[in-house]
């Protein structure tokens, strides 16, 4: 409730794949920042790269210069694959990659393949924060963030984080990439 009567917030409704209607709304929204946090977590686990190509489609239709682009993704994707050391530890990622998110884990990388062409194209800046797992436990100020190659070695994939301490660091991020900051394409998140 308190999120939907912000003042600087615009409800627009539709279904994922409608870029069409995403188009309209950033056209009369006109945002700085477009926010994409999707799970692909039930059948047909599709929802983050539909999402994500509806956004990026809406994006290209009004936006004539590169839109901060800000979207959750995991630890152990993109360049952060190689940062899972130790046998134990690789093994086990393998095994719940194979047998529990292979589908999940196939639509993130239909969205990384996305983003990373219109980043090429110019038409974004992205921004992916990586967490651990996700919990629902409250917002702490003592999350530990920054450029994944930089906090490499306090994340830990079966390390915890909370959804409200991650969504505090999307508007973080977003309020910087807004005001023109440089801010790294790939942000880790993780309780210290």
């Amino acid at each position: 409730v308190a999120l939907a009567s912000h003042p600087r917030l615009r409800t627009f409704t539709g279904e994922l794949h409608e870029a069409d209607k995403m188009a309209r709304a950033m056209g009369e929204a006109n945002p700085d920042v477009v926010f994409v946090m999707l799970a692909s977590e039930t059948a047909p686990y599709t929802a983050v790269s539909t999402g994500t190509h509806s956004a990026l489609q809406a994006i290209a239709a009004v936006k004539p210069n590169p839109m901060p682009f800000i979207s959750i993704a995991a630890w152990g994707l993109g360049p952060t694959g190689d940062y899972i050391t130790g046998f134990f530890t690789r093994t086990l990622v393998g095994i719940a990659k194979t047998l529990f998110w292979s589908k999940p884990h196939a639509d993130f990388e239909k969205q990384l393949a996305e983003i990373e062409e219109a980043r090429s194209e110019g038409l974004i800046r992205p921004i992916l924060i990586l967490p651990p797992l996700l919990n629902n436990r409250e917002k702490t100020g003592t999350y530990l963030s920054g450029e994944a190659s930089t906090i490499k070695d306090a994340m830990g994939v079966t390390s915890f984080v909370s959804r409200a301490s991650m969504a505090d660091l999307c508007l973080r991020l977003g309020e910087k990439a807004a005001s023109g900051e440089e801010v790294p394409q790939w942000v880790g998140i993780t309780n210290p």
